[in-house]
């Protein structure tokens, strides 16, 4: 009866130590867990459940861990990075505290968070995943889920989602509708989406949606944007004019043709480049220090706004028909600036900007006002060999190059105009008015 009892009591004891520890079969894994304190001794594939049950927040980066079986006893756990690994999978149906989980730089291809429902950060990136289910973590504020291959995303019940990046994945649509607490929407390059509807994101102070499919973008609505970032689209239009807390805006290669910053007047960043226009007006942009506007139209340019000496970069290069760009000081432009055309140089007081007839009378105009034919004579030996005319807000509307002696207004709306001539040696405009 005593051996009965000693043997029913030793398996007992056995069944008992077994289950006071947790299995740990990837070595990196507990190596990690040793150097955390939460192990001791060498290497021996387990670790005490005691030791990690309580754990609230466990920090594994970059320990070259391809299995992270065990942490499922990890039954306390608010928050794990365990991001930069090898991890192929993981099993976090029973962390159902996790309020926190980065998993950023694994090889990842499923996730399963369906369990978790208390999570309010979430970052996959850099993983292998082509779907992502997140109805059921409705108190997710940020997701970021960037540098994937995930098609579809319903965040319909994610209304509480202040942040989110999913660029560089293969969606083709994209539904912000009901995430009306959104401040940064990161959603472009690789993704096919051709609209974006970001007019109830009405918090948003920062959008990038840089190389999508966009004909359109609307951010009437979006009045706290501070960043807007929508280049390599296929815009033909852009209207800031109720973003005037815009800092930095990058609108490159699209197929811009005018844009109206008047309103923009904290822009710090201007980003213009590849597109299609013909006149850039920054004179009243006094934060203004790095302007990229090469390879448009451009043949006028002012950035006379006062803080020239603070710029951080400047690139008006490929832009043919400009010759002069006004600036704060001449000098200080061309030893600081240098990334310009041959043909164009600096000025403080450029004639093609100018308002008023010049001193020097390089042609004359009649008769003006005009309604039908504006006639130009040349006062000059040489050769005209371009003139423009630009509307009210600076908008090239004709241009003609060769000797020209008259232009037919008789179509253009009523209004006043600029007209600039250019001879081999000297550029000059004067004004007038179309009636």
């Amino acid at each position: 009866m005593k051996k009965i009892t000693l043997i029913c009591f030793t398996i007992l004891y056995s069944i008992t130590f077994y289950a006071q520890t947790t299995a740990i079969p990837d070595a990196n894994f507990e190596q990690a867990l040793i150097d955390l304190g939460l192990d001791s001794g060498t290497i021996d594939g387990s670790v005490p459940t005691a030791n990690i049950s309580s754990v609230t927040d466990l920090d594994v980066f970059n320990k070259n861990i391809s299995d992270l079986t065990g942490i499922a006893d990890f039954t306390s756990l608010e928050i794990l990075n365990c991001r930069f690994n090898n991890l192929s999978d993981i099993d976090i149906s029973q962390n159902t505290n996790l309020t926190e989980l980065n998993i950023e730089n694994n090889h990842i291809t499923t996730l399963d968070v369906s369990q978790n429902t208390a999570l309010t950060y979430l970052n996959c990136n850099l993983n292998q995943l082509t779907a992502l289910d997140v109805t059921n973590n409705i108190n997710l504020l940020i997701l970021e889920f960037g540098l994937n291959s995930v098609t579809s995303i319903d965040l319909s019940q994610n209304t509480l989602l202040t942040n989110l990046f999913c660029g560089q994945n293969q969606l083709t649509s994209l539904d912000v509708t009901q995430n009306t607490a959104l401040t940064s929407l990161v959603c472009g390059i690789y993704n096919q989406i051709t609209t974006l509807d970001v007019t109830q994101n009405t918090n948003l102070t920062v959008l990038k949606c840089k190389s999508l499919l966009l004909s359109s973008l609307d951010v009437s609505q979006n009045t706290a944007l501070i960043e807007l970032e929508c280049s390599n689209n296929d815009l033909t239009s852009l209207d800031l004019s109720q973003n005037t807390n815009l800092e930095k805006l990058n609108c490159s290669q699209n197929n811009l043709t005018s844009l109206d910053l008047s309103q923009n007047l904290a822009l710090t960043e201007l980003k213009v480049t590849s597109n299609q226009l013909t006149t850039l007006d920054l004179r009243n942009h006094h934060n203004l220090n790095t302007l990229y506007c090469f390879s448009n139209q451009l043949s006028y340019l002012n950035v006379k706004n006062g803080n020239n000496i603070n710029f951080n970069s400047f690139n008006a290069t490929n832009n043919p028909d400009l010759t002069c760009i006004e600036v704060d000081d001449a000098n200080w432009s061309t030893a600081n600036w240098t990334n310009i055309d041959a043909q164009t140089s600096f000025s403080t007081d450029c004639d093609n900007l100018s308002v008023k007839d010049e001193t020097f009378e390089l042609f004359s105009i009649y008769p003006n006002p005009a309604n039908t034919t504006l006639f130009i004579k040349n006062n000059t030996n040489d050769s005209i060999i371009k003139a423009s005319l630009y509307n009210a807000i600076g908008q090239k509307v004709w241009s003609a190059k060769g000797d020209i002696n008259a232009i037919n207004v008789e179509n253009f709306p009523k209004g006043i105009y600029m007209l600039t001539v250019q001879t081999n040696n000297k550029i000059s405009s004067k004004q007038i008015l179309i009636y």
